[in-house]
């Protein structure tokens, strides 16, 4: 399970200020606060979510949430999107790595192609 923290100010932009990510432990029936994700960079969003092994994909960061909200610009038309970013768990710092021109956009993740053997 991942927990996102969002800073909320009215008619303000509201923005993420950090992840918690939890494990469910099915034993015990209790969540158990993760600290790393090890190879996996997880794709988080309003419109869908992914998890990948950051390894297969060049460029990918490890041990890092990719992420955006774009739920103002459905709730009031024609803000633009402003929560984006790359979490970084280890040191707990948000990069902002796009440009100012994606944020003009509504946000969504182009999945790559996956063969059946790697299901």
């Amino acid at each position: 399970m991942v927990r996102r923290y969002i800073r909320y100010r009215r008619f303000m932009k509201h923005k993420t200020k950090f992840f918690r990510i939890h494990k469910l432990n099915f034993d015990d029936d209790k969540w158990i606060k993760k600290k790393s994700l090890g190879n996996v960079a997880l794709f988080i969003g309003d419109n869908s979510s992914i998890s990948v092994l950051a390894s297969d994909f060049p460029g990918c960061l490890p041990n890092c949430i990719y992420f955006n909200h774009d739920n103002d610009r459905i709730a009031w038309d024609n803000v633009p999107s402003h929560d984006y970013g790359v979490y970084n768990i280890e040191s707990e710092e948000i990069s902002q790595p796009y440009t100012i021109d994606a944020k003009k956009y509504p946000p969504v993740w182009i999945v790559p192609p996956f063969e059946a053997s790697q299901l």
